[in-house]
């Protein structure tokens, strides 16, 4: 598994708030958020006020449609398996999640932040295609 190619992470933490007391299902959203998958653009924005769960909505989105894993053993009891895209969905699409409220301390800046991202995520790619040729600074590797 890759750092922000299909991570293992987002699942981790998801399965720990799925197992909780006090887990509240709000995976009918997923059902919502999948005809997004087909039109342009394809990017999901998260907004909520601050503590009010963006990062339990990013693991649950991430977990589901995350193909690096097997996740069935938290969606099959939730909401989301009574519909009929369930199996369709589940852990079919590779899912790029970079966390960025975590810096790490040796950083100086954000152009050395943003490049460090910007290689990981390229090893990531490189490692599970590496039949493809990716730019590394204006170069093909």
């Amino acid at each position: 598994m890759g750092m922000f190619l299909n991570s293992i992470d987002s699942y981790e933490k998801y399965k720990t708030m799925a197992f909780s007391t006090y887990f509240v299902d709000k995976t009918s959203l997923l059902v919502e958020l999948i005809p997004a998958l087909f039109e342009e653009p394809r990017h999901i924005c998260i907004t909520r006020p601050r503590r009010f769960g963006k990062t339990v909505m990013a693991n649950m989105i991430g977990s589901f449609f995350n193909a690096g894993i097997d996740s069935s053993d938290v969606f099959d009891r939730l909401e989301v398996a009574k519909d009929s895209v369930y199996q369709k969905h589940l852990n079919k699409h590779n899912v790029i999640q970079i966390d960025f409220s975590k810096v790490d301390d040796e950083c100086k800046s954000y152009r050395t932040y943003i490049g460090d991202i910007k290689d990981l995520l390229r090893e990531d790619l490189h490692a599970a295609y590496p039949n493809v040729a990716f730019r590394n600074k204006g170069a093909y590797l």
